[in-house]
């Protein structure tokens, strides 16, 4: 699961499948544990989501019929810093990479003459990965 961190960018680093489900409608489903899943989405999310391994049938089946599948190509953004978390991803097949942009500053220091230094700060804006999330990981913001 991505780490908390209050600026981040979630890009896709290949073409990557995933299926997403808003946090509301998860959170009313575990709670409410209601009917049974078809067998092939049973599986895959028995067999693959660590989440999933305790619960039912009857929950499964609320889970697979509320979800969407989307598939994303490489280098699109997933979600964006400072985005409304609302939305958990499970991360079916492909891969992404959570980054978080950074604005780092060098100070430089030359002599001007025995005993003077003259600085110079120099500032840039860096992306920094801070993690990459393989299939059958769940993915959002904190």
């Amino acid at each position: 699961m991505c780490t908390p961190f209050s600026s981040r960018i979630c890009i896709t680093s290949n073409e990557t499948k995933i299926v997403q489900i808003s946090r509301e409608t998860f959170y009313q489903i575990y709670q409410n544990r209601l009917n049974a899943i078809n067998l092939e989405k049973q599986k895959s999310f028995l067999d693959n989501f660590l989440v999933f391994k305790t619960w039912d049938a009857k929950k499964l089946k609320i889970v697979a019929e509320a979800a969407k599948t989307r598939i994303m190509q490489k280098d699109e953004v997933l979600f964006e810093d400072q985005t409304l978390a609302d939305t958990l991803y499970f991360l079916v097949s492909g891969m992404l990479r959570i980054e978080k942009e950074v604005d780092v500053t060098n100070q430089n220091f030359w002599p001007t003459d025995d005993c003077e230094w003259l600085s110079t700060k120099v500032t840039q804006r860096v992306l920094f990965k801070i993690a990459d999330i393989k299939p059958f990981q769940l993915v959002g913001e904190r």
